[in-house]
């Protein structure tokens, strides 16, 4: 999938090193790094320090214009695994609701791209 690199000037390799889309909300910002099978799902602080997964309480769907379905996030060290119900074929959005005080959404394009390696 294609992934927008979103630098943060203050602290630049922590979005780097995982190379996906980042997006802000009015309290943090959220990196989703996509896969063909699921994603990865970061959240950082306004000054881009990662929040410990232990303390987000968050929800995240796939949607296409045909269909939206939930995502079981599971907790793993620094993000949450979202795998996908099943492989998208055609561009897709994830939306990420942080439900901490208030409800919080980013909504991320993504664009499915076939892997070179395989044929």
């Amino acid at each position: 999938a294609f992934a927008h690199n979103g630098a943060h000037p203050d602290n630049p390799d922590a979005v780097n090193a995982r190379g996906g889309i980042v997006k802000e909300t009015k309290n943090h910002h959220v990196e989703v790094v996509p896969s063909a099978k699921s994603a990865k799902i970061y959240v950082f602080d306004r000054k881009m320090k990662a929040v410990a997964v232990e303390k987000i309480q968050m929800k995240a769907r796939i949607a296409t214009p045909k269909t939206s379905l939930n995502l079981i996030l599971e907790p793993k060290g620094d993000h949450f695994d979202a795998p996908y119900p099943r492989e998208p074929l055609m561009r897709y959005q994830i939306v990420v609701v942080l439900t901490d005080k208030k409800d919080e959404v980013v909504t991320f394009d993504v664009e499915p791209r076939k892997d070179p390696t395989k044929k």
